[in-house]
């Protein structure tokens, strides 16, 4: 009788064990798919960032972003945008609180920042954490990317410390 409880009780463990594996296999193929893509396109950086506004992509998704040499990649499920490095102004982490106090609200400084409606409210819901803003020229326009880092894998510091180290960009200058 006791042989058929430690018999039962191995089958049941050896179950276990199986499944077990079986889930961490699954739960590492995007990551092994991911650095597969990066090494494929040459990346410097890879990781998921939550995108705010910018992008053709709904708010607070999660997406990935290669940061290469010739340009950035951004990709939701099937959907890839990507983003020229010879286009970008210019790359910089904003802190939402120091923006909130700077102005007298996050609303005001978004459409300070961001320009327009459109900048208010997405603004009104930088309180706080920190954001990679991406600026970049489209025909004669300066458009921006807003992307979340908190909680993000993508090493947003040091995208910017490469972006502005390589950038060869000529100073722009505006006339006012």
């Amino acid at each position: 009788m006791d042989a058929i409880f430690i018999v039962i009780f191995l089958a049941i463990i050896g179950v276990c064990f199986y499944f077990g594996i079986k889930g961490l296999i699954k739960a590492r193929q995007p990551v092994i798919e991911r650095k597969q893509q990066a090494e494929n396109l040459s990346s410097l950086y890879h990781g998921t960032i939550k995108h705010y506004s910018g992008l053709p992509f709904a708010s607070s998704v999660m997406i990935d972003v290669f940061y290469g040499k010739d340009e950035v990649l951004f990709k939701k499920d099937s959907q890839e945008v990507a983003l020229k490095r010879e286009k970008i102004v210019s790359m910089d982490i904003i802190s939402g609180s120091d923006i909130k106090k700077q102005t007298a609200s996050g609303a005001v400084a978004g459409a300070i920042i961001l320009g327009g409606v459109a900048g208010a409210a997405i603004g009104a819901l930088i309180a706080s954490g920190a954001y990679l803003v991406i600026t970049y020229k489209k025909d004669t326009e300066n458009q921006t990317i807003l992307l979340d880092t908190d909680g993000a894998s993508l090493p947003a510091i040091k995208v910017v410390k490469d972006f502005k180290g390589s950038n060869n960009r000529e100073t722009e200058r505006i006339e006012l």
